[in-house]
């Protein structure tokens, strides 16, 4: 991830989450209409370093990956949907964790 990310990750309050896979859900409104939209969360997932694993005209999805004592693993998944103005964002914990508090989400 580029620094100047690494600080703004910084300044994000985090949203905490308790289950066997921690989950978490938002949605808000845009003006923005979805070949926009597409456009942006795709640059903002390169930016992060998280690898695209879907994408088509409304949904992109994406994984992070973390590097262990013996290899990489994907952490977490995030999915952003496009449907009439309205975005919806989807994060999960992809680990055996079963508190997440929005650490690279």
């Amino acid at each position: 991830m580029e620094e100047n990310f690494k600080n703004y990750e910084k300044t994000i309050t985090k949203k905490h989450s308790i289950s066997f896979s921690p989950k978490y859900k938002e949605e808000f409104k845009t003006s923005a209409n979805e070949i926009i939209f597409i456009a942006v969360a795709e640059k903002a997932v390169e930016k992060l370093g998280w690898d695209i694993i879907y994408k088509d005209d409304f949904n992109i999805e994406a994984k992070r990956k973390e590097a262990g004592w013996m290899n990489e693993r994907w952490t977490e998944i995030i999915t952003a949907t496009y449907k009439s103005g309205t975005i919806s964002v989807k994060s999960e914990s992809l680990g055996n964790e079963i508190w997440g508090c929005g650490q690279k989400l």
